[in-house]
């Protein structure tokens, strides 16, 4: 599945705001060791089921390892993905963040 990015193109913008601040859960996740460059390492991403049970690939963010597991109830949020350049456009995105 394709990532969404904010601004990168306006036909996603319908399917971005459809996706931002809605409640899921976690079906499975993975842990990638060597994510792409510009990312973090260990960078967790999530298969997540959507309130509207639509299913979504998502990178977790803002929580340690230990709160990731299988039925963790998330809330997808707008997280800054990559800036181009040392003054380039920032693009923005949808990931998802572990709520207690």
């Amino acid at each position: 599945m394709k990532s969404f990015r904010v601004g990168e193109n306006w036909r996603n913008l319908e399917k971005t705001r459809a996706l931002l601040d809605r409640a899921g859960k976690i079906v499975s996740y993975t842990v990638v060791h060597n994510p792409p460059s510009g990312k973090e390492s260990p960078c967790y991403m999530a298969l997540v089921e959507m309130e509207n049970k639509s299913r979504e690939v998502m990178e977790i963010v803002d929580i340690g390892k230990e709160k990731i597991k299988k039925g963790a109830r998330i809330k997808s949020c707008l997280r800054r993905i990559n800036v181009q350049g040392t003054k380039g456009l920032i693009n923005y995105g949808i990931k998802c963040r572990v709520v207690e």
